[in-house]
């Protein structure tokens, strides 16, 4: 049930990693290519005659508020997508597990609610999760993504060694597996968010001193 719902979310991974570069570097222009064709502004002062530069894309503003469009938009879908599956999830564990066994032990496996709930937390979580690794990986923030998930299955591993001693046990660290990627990747993502909003305000307001002194 897990991994069937997953295959809808992954198409929320595959999306930022798509169409979010595109946005963040302006069509196929890598970042450091951008920064080579980032514009000098050189103003004069009218009191001492000193020049400032500027180092300033005239892209950069335009670029980060389209890819902060884009990932709402991307979020929401994933948000609602993941509230359909979760849905899903619960109704087919507790009153569609017969399509998958006849075993009656099996089937009060499934429609236990611990372990409902457990895989509905899962699936909820799942494609807010991909639209986060997506947009991580559309940023190239590749080492932060190998550490985040050496550490999570790391946690993973030691609950599923030291912690586990039932079947729910199993779950349960499934769904802690999705508690601890919503984490690192939502904190990176916002991180990175908020950065690049502080180059924008950066850029905007050195655009503006520099016109300023240039009409004094």
């Amino acid at each position: 049930v897990f991994f069937f719902f997953c295959t809808f979310g992954d198409s929320f991974s595959m999306a930022a990693q798509s169409f979010l570069p595109g946005v963040l570097y302006g069509g196929d222009q890598g970042s450091e290519e951008q920064e080579k064709n980032k514009d000098s502004i050189e103003v004069g002062s009218s009191s001492g005659g000193n020049t400032i530069n500027a180092a300033h894309d005239n892209n950069n503003d335009d670029n980060i508020q389209r890819s902060k469009s884009l990932l709402k938009r991307i979020f929401t879908l994933a948000s609602i997508m993941a509230i359909a599956n979760s849905a899903s999830a619960k109704i087919i564990m507790q009153h569609l597990g017969s399509f998958f066994t006849n075993d009656a032990t099996i089937l009060n496996l499934l429609s236990e609610p611990t372990r409902v709930f457990y895989m509905m937390g899962s699936v909820l979580l799942h494609p807010i999760i991909m639209a986060m690794e997506g947009s991580i990986l559309a940023t190239r923030d590749l080492a932060y993504l190998v550490g985040a998930y050496g550490f999570t299955m790391a946690v993973m591993l030691s609950v599923l060694k030291f912690g586990t001693a039932s079947f729910t046990g199993v779950w349960r660290a499934l769904f802690l597996f999705q508690v601890i990627r919503s984490i690192t990747f939502g904190w990176r993502v916002l991180d990175r968010t908020r950065m690049r909003e502080k180059s924008r305000k950066a850029v905007v307001s050195m655009g503006a001193t520099a016109t300023a002194t240039a009409g004094a």
